[in-house]
């Protein structure tokens, strides 16, 4: 019998599973099926839920803190750019101030709101909350569509 293990903690394998879930909702959202649409709510439903954990945020804090402390160590040494050491330094220190200003869980806003929608129209339908508009997501998908670059079609199919 073969066993995996996953050498990861839990919060490794909590950031591992929000980046999945990101990447796959960039790359439902380009497209034009409504199972696919279906599959992209799908999908930002589970972000709320796994944002929604109490940890998450004081885990993140620290991974940010650990990473801006791992890489001043490297101030000073020849052999990196000064320039790109500042830059990325930047980004952790503006995505640690952005996410340290969030009040409370990392996703509560967007349950929060869930919450305040059910308060005012109790006698609504529970699934109501939602508040999920198809129309205008693929209004949104469309336009994104437009903005983007035109790859060109292939020739043809290799099979």
């Amino acid at each position: 019998m073969i066993l995996y293990e996953y050498p990861f903690n839990e919060s490794i394998r909590t950031m591992l599973r929000l980046e999945h879930l990101f990447d796959r909702l960039g790359q439902l959202i380009e497209r034009d099926a409504p199972v696919d649409h279906h599959h992209a709510l799908a999908t930002i439903f589970e972000i709320m839920d796994v944002g929604s954990r109490a940890d998450l945020k004081s885990d993140l804090l620290k991974e940010l803190e650990k990473h801006r402390q791992q890489l001043a160590g490297y101030r000073g040494n020849p052999a990196i750019a000064e320039s790109v050491l500042d830059e990325v330094m930047g980004r952790i220190d503006g995505a640690f101030a952005r996410l340290n200003q969030v009040s409370g869980k990392a996703g509560a806003a967007l349950g929060e709101q869930r919450v305040a929608d059910e308060h005012q129209k109790p006698h609504q339908h529970p699934r109501r909350h939602l508040r999920v508009r198809p129309a205008r997501l693929l209004r949104l998908a469309a336009a994104r569509r437009q903005a983007a670059p035109r790859r060109p079609a292939a020739m043809g199919r290799r099979r």
